[in-house]
C-alpha cells in the first residue's frame, strides 16, 4: 500500500513538475513573441518618424534655399538700382561718400563709380581717396576695370604730378589688379623719361611689362615708343632708358632704330648711339633706316664712312642719308653740333651735294 502511494506520488509529482514546465515554456515563448512584436512595431514608427523628418528637413531646406534666393535677388536688384544713380555731377567729397556708404553696404560697387571717382580727382589728397576705396573695395578681378577706366586712371595721376606712384602700381599690377594696354605703358614711359627723368623706374617699369608678356615685345611697341619720345622732344632721354635697359631678346625694330639715329645727329651723340644699338640684337632694315644709319655713319666717323659705302650699288641711299643729315642739322640747336656735322659732310662728300648747303 505504502509502496503504491509512493509510486503515485512520485508520477504525480513527475506530471505537475512536467505541466509547470510545460506552462513555463508556453508563457516564455508568448512573451517572446509579444516583446518581438511590440520591437517590430517600434521600429515601424521610428523609420515612419525618420521618413517624416527627412521629408520636413527637405521642406525646411527647400524653403530656406528659395527664400535665400530671393533675398539675393531683391539684393542684386537694389544694388543694380542704386548704381544706376549717377555720381558725375556731384562733388568729388560728396562722390566719394556716395561710392563709400554703398560699398560699406553691399561690400561691392561697379567699376563705373570707382572710374568716376579718379575722373574727379584733382589733388594728390583726392588721389589718395580715390586708392584707399579702391584698396577697400578688395578687387581680385584682373578684369574689373576695361581700357576706358584705366585711360581715366591713368589721367588723373598725370594732373596731380604722381606719374612715379602709378608707375609703381603697373609694376606691381597683380597686387592692384590694374592692366592698361600698350597705349597706356607707353605714356607712362614717355612721363616718367620727360618729367620725371626717372630712368631706372621707367626701366623697372619695361622690363615689367615685357615680363608680363611672356618675355618678349614686338617691334610696334618700340616703334610706337620712339614715335612718342620723339614727338615729345625726349629721343635723347630714351638713349638714356636703353642705356639701363637689359638687351637680351630684346630688338628695337628698324623703326626705333630710324627715329634713335635721325635725333642722335641733332644732339652730337652719334657714336654713342651706334655703339648702343650694337649691343641689341641684329634687326632687318628697310631702305630709309638703312639710310638713318649710313647718315649716323657718315657724321660719326666720316672716314671710316667713306670706305664703306665707296663701293654702293644703290646711290639712293646716300641721297637718303643727306635728308636726314640736312633735317638734323636744321633741329640742332648746338653751335658746335651744326659745326661738325658741317665738317663730317664736306669731308664724306667732297664736294657737297647741293642737297647738303648749310649755308
Amino acid at each position: 500500500m505504502n509502496s503504491i502511494i509512493k509510486a503515485y506520488v512520485t508520477l504525480g509529482s513527475r506530471g505537475i513538475r512536467s505541466s509547470l514546465n510545460n506552462s513555463r515554456y508556453i508563457v516564455g515563448s508568448t512573451n517572446t513573441t509579444t516583446l518581438f512584436n511590440i520591437k517590430q512595431q517600434q521600429k515601424e514608427q521610428i523609420n515612419n518618424y525618420a521618413t517624416i523628418s527627412k521629408k520636413k528637413l527637405q521642406q525646411i531646406r527647400e524653403k530656406r534655399d528659395e527664400e535665400a534666393r530671393l533675398a539675393k535677388e531683391i539684393k542684386e536688384k537694389t544694388f543694380i538700382e542704386v548704381n544706376k544713380v549717377s555720381i558725375t555731377e556731384l562733388t568729388f567729397e560728396d562722390a566719394l561718400l556716395n561710392v563709400r556708404e554703398k560699398l560699406n553696404k553691399y561690400h561691392t560697387v561697379k567699376n563705373r563709380l570707382v572710374a568716376t571717382l579718379f575722373l574727379k580727382t584733382q589733388t594728390v589728397e583726392q588721389l589718395h581717396e580715390s586708392l584707399k576705396l579702391y584698396k577697400d573695395l578688395n578687387n581680385s578681378n584682373p578684369e574689373f576695370f576695361n581700357a576706358d577706366h584705366i585711360q581715366l586712371i591713368y589721367y588723373s595721376f598725370v594732373r596731380t604730378n604722381q606719374m612715379p606712384l602709378f608707375a609703381e602700381i603697373l609694376i606691381n599690377s597683380d597686387i592692384f589688379q590694374i592692366f592698361p594696354k600698350q597705349n597706356v605703358i607707353i605714356k607712362v614711359l614717355t612721363q616718367l623719361l620727360k618729367v620725371d627723368q626717372d630712368y631706372e623706374l621707367a626701366a623697372n617699369l619695361l622690363l615689367s611689362y615685357q615680363n608680363k608678356r611672356s618675355g618678349s615685345l614686338n617691334e610696334n611697341f618700340m616703334k610706337d615708343l620712339v614715335q612718342e619720345m620723339s614727338k615729345q622732344g625726349a629721343t635723347d632721354k630714351l638713349y638714356k632708358l636703353l642705356q639701363l635697359y637689359p638687351r637680351k631678346d630684346f630688338p628695337l625694330g628698324a623703326n626705333a632704330i630710324k627715329y634713335l639715329l635721325r635725333d642722335s645727329i641733332a644732339q652730337g651723340t652719334t657714336t654713342e648711339t651706334l655703339n648702343l644699338i650694337a649691343q641689341y640684337p641684329t634687326t632687318t632694315l628697310d631702305k630709309r633706316s638703312n639710310a638713318s644709319v649710313a647718315a649716323s655713319k657718315i657724321i660719326s666717323n666720316p672716314t671710316a664712312a667713306k670706305s664703306e659705302y665707296a663701293n654702293l650699288a644703290d646711290k639712293s641711299l646716300l641721297e637718303f642719308a643727306q635728308d636726314d643729315i640736312i633735317i638734323n642739322y636744321k633741329k640742332a640747336t648746338d653751335p658746335q653740333v651744326q659745326q661738325s656735322i658741317k665738317d663730317a659732310s664736306k669731308e664724306f662728300f667732297n664736294p657737297l651735294p647741293s642737297k647738303l648747303q648749310f649755308e
